[in-house]
Order: structure tokens, then sequence, then C-alpha cells
């Protein structure tokens, strides 16, 4: 059985390496999904607060400019009519989740970018670039939700407010970024896997013996 390559910070992976002095630790699939759990869970109870500082920021930030794009103006306080309150407090709501989505976008681009390119002159083995590999189909994936929970969110008549436009169209735009970015980088090491496998196959047809290491 093939082993993962983990990384998680929560049972501390990134900070061991293994045999090949690649960072990170080899483990079965089994135990290697129970990492990505704890460490998705690391991730959601680290990201609680700064979600909370997020929509409490953009809440004031949306106020300001839905106030603007409504044309209230009055030499004191305003006084806002309900209608106006609620779409004030319906224009708020879906900037701050639209926010959030764009702040987790740019945290997935980093994270892509920290898987990196390989380097020059390392010849890297099978579980390696299958694991990178990995990486990149996860981040994909994240990437497609969040596009997908965009969607709906660009119907309805407070959806077509400027300040709930304009940062949606910056959250897609920035999702579409990390997908390409998904996408170079897979070419990049899955042209290193098929090279590698095309050479075993000339090997093993000239009558060479391949050991895997692993088994």
């Amino acid at each position: 059985m093939s082993e993962h390559r983990c990384l998680c910070t929560y049972h501390k992976c990134k900070d061991s390496r293994t045999a090949d002095g690649q960072p990170g630790v080899l483990l079965k699939l089994r135990q290697f999904r129970s990492h990505q759990e704890n460490e998705q869970r690391l991730k959601d109870r680290a990201s609680v607060q700064e979600a909370r500082d997020r929509a409490i920021h953009a809440q004031e930030e949306a106020m300001a400019t839905a106030m603007s794009s409504l044309s209230v103006s009055a030499p004191t306080e305003p006084t806002l009519s309900p209608a106006d309150k609620y779409r004030i407090d319906h224009v708020v709501r879906l900037v701050a989740i639209i926010s959030e989505l764009k702040d987790d976008a740019s945290s997935l681009q980093k994270e892509v970018e920290g898987i990196g390119s390989p380097l020059p002159g390392i010849s890297y083995q099978d579980e390696r670039l299958q694991d990178t590999l990995l990486q990149f189909g996860s981040s994909r994936q994240r990437a497609n939700e969040m596009l997908q929970r965009l969607g709906p969110l660009k119907r309805g008549e407070y959806c077509k407010d400027h300040s709930v436009r304009a940062i949606r169209e910056q959250t897609i735009q920035k999702l579409q970024e990390v997908l390409q970015l998904i996408g170079q980088r897979e070419r990049i090491w899955n042209g290193i896997l098929l090279q590698r496998q095309a050479a075993r196959e000339a090997f093993v047809a000239q009558g060479g013996v391949v050991y895997d290491c692993c088994e």
C-alpha cells in the first residue's frame, strides 16, 4: 500500500523529514486522511476569530458604501425608512459573506504558491510527485467550491448593488488566478511524473528490473 506525505501542522508533520531528506512524514492512506481532517479542524478553529474580525470590518465598509449608493443625505443624523434599512442590512450581509470568500481565496493562493515548483537537478520519487499532484487536486476542488458558492450571489435585487457586484467580481478574478496557477504547476509536476514512467518502461523493455523500495 502506498504512503502519502503529510505536511500538517496539527501533528507537527511539517517539522519532520523523511529518509530522502524531504519535509513531512509518510503515512498510510487512512492515517493521512485522519491527519488532514485534524488539520482542517485546526484551521477552522483558528479562522473563527479572523472571520469575525473580517466580517465586522466588511460590515463597516459596506455600511458606508451602501449609505452612499442609496444617496441618503441629511445635515445631521439620517432618518432611514424601513425599506432603506432592510436594503442596507442585506447589502452588508452579502458583502461580509463575499469578503470572507475573497480572504479564503487569497489564503488558498498562498498555499498553492507554497507547494512550489520542482527544483532543477533534483530527482523526485514517484510518491513525492503523486503527493504533490494530490495537493493540487485538493486545492482545485476548494477553489471550485468557492466559485459555486459565489454563483447564487449574483441573483436577486440586492446582489445588483454596486458594492456587492464589485467585491464578487474581485473574488471571482482571484479564484480564476488561483485555478490558472494550479494548472500551470500541475502540468510541470505531471510532466516530470510522465517522464519517470516513460524512462521506467523503457528500462524494463530493455530487460531491466525495477525494485520498489517501499514494498
